[in-house]
């Protein structure tokens, strides 16, 4: 997260998030300003903290690794062109990810052209990330 100093996150080396740390000094500072039972305003916003940490923090968690689509989980999944792709050069596909549609750089796997609106099969996916495909059949 960006409320590490420096690359060292200090959530991380006591065992809670850096999120949560950050509410909880936000609450407490500000409710100390208005509270002045230092006793009274570190009870709410460590309660605050909590619910804060388990309604939204830790769903949120859970939805960003959820999501996440990997290069490799596309070999095999099946894309449009929707710009040429020549037999010897790239054009463009777009595939149908979980959640998301997302264009890909393409060139073909076959040494053949692949017009626009073929259906085609991702074979491969090269170090640069272009995705080589072939016609489906």
């Amino acid at each position: 997260m960006a409320l590490g100093l420096f690359g060292f996150e200090l959530g991380n080396h006591i065992g809670v998030e850096t999120f949560s740390l950050a509410c909880l000094f936000v609450t407490f500072g500000g409710l100390g300003l208005i509270i002045e039972n230092w006793i009274l305003t570190s009870t709410i916003s460590l309660g605050f903290t909590i619910i804060i940490h388990f309604l939204v923090i830790a769903p949120l968690r859970k939805v960003q690794s959820s999501t996440s689509i990997s290069r490799t989980s596309h070999v095999g999944s099946i894309a449009t062109v929707v710009s040429l792709v020549p037999a010897k050069g790239f054009g463009e596909i777009l595939m149908n990810a979980k959640l998301a549609r997302s264009n890909q750089i393409a060139s073909s796997f076959d040494g053949e052209d692949l017009p626009v609106n073929t259906r085609v099969v991702v074979v491969s996916i090269t170090s640069e990330g272009v995705y080589q495909v072939s016609k489906l059949n």
